[in-house]
């Protein structure tokens, strides 16, 4: 049956129209998807980590957010999961805050052009043998359908049978000077770590009290490492 010739005309003439709304609904479409999917960072060195640590000491471990844009970027981040062996002292690290655990949720600093944000997990194994098991998700706080699950899978094995008696040591600040109390005269050595990682200096002590100037150093959050031959101490600092 064929059509009217009105209807043919109309359908002629309505045509293009048609064809430009549904151009601009794909245009729109896609602008809204790539707008809600797209980062503007990349994840260095990638979207996990698996690596070893060592029995009773302090590792850090670190996933970068770096700013690809020309703008600022805001981050969001929560934990998905955390299965950590018993014993063990684990706590996360944003470019705003080191927690003394894994915390639930936060929100990074601003992080400017050609910078980075971190999400930083401190692992102490301790005790017993095993694997821990984290996952964290971070977004860009106005695009939070891209948000990326970051994974840190961190095994540590005992290499032998430890009994140490721990002596009491004490760590604090006064001004910008790091005074370290060990209880102990046998040597010491002391490591300050920054939140993401680095190595700033290490020191061998002797005797039971030291000072240590901190003038040169930036303000921000620092882990203070003190080992001994019978004793241990890790604790986080705040450098104003």
């Amino acid at each position: 049956m064929e059509l009217p010739l009105t209807i043919k005309c109309a359908l002629h003439i309505n045509m293009p129209r048609i064809f430009k709304k549904l151009l601009l609904a794909a245009a729109i479409h896609f602008v809204a998807a790539n707008f809600l999917y797209a980062q503007n960072y990349t994840l260095s060195p990638g979207d996990s980590i698996v690596a070893n640590a060592q029995m009773e000491e302090l590792t850090v471990f670190n996933i970068l957010q770096n700013n690809n844009s020309i703008d600022s970027l805001f981050l969001e981040w929560e934990k998905i999961s955390a299965d950590v062996p018993a014993y063990w002292e684990a706590s996360i690290c944003d470019n705003n805050y080191c927690y003394t655990e894994l915390k639930e949720s936060g929100t990074m600093l601003p992080v400017v052009e050609s910078e980075y944000g971190f999400l930083s997990i401190h692992l102490i194994p301790q005790t017993l043998s095993g694997t821990a098991t984290i996952r964290y998700a971070v977004w860009e706080t106005n695009k939070p359908l891209a948000a990326d699950t970051l994974t840190w899978i961190i095994t540590s094995e005992l290499t032998g049978i430890e009994n140490e008696n721990s002596i009491h040591n004490q760590v604090w600040l006064s001004g910008r000077q790091l005074i370290i109390e060990s209880g102990s005269s046998s040597n010491q050595i002391l490591k300050l770590i920054d939140v993401q990682g680095r190595l700033l200096f290490e020191k061998q002590l002797s005797g039971t009290n030291s000072t240590i100037d901190l003038n040169h150093l930036p303000q921000g959050i620092f882990v203070v490492s003190l080992w001994g031959e019978n004793s241990q101490l890790i604790q986080k600092i705040f450098l104003k």
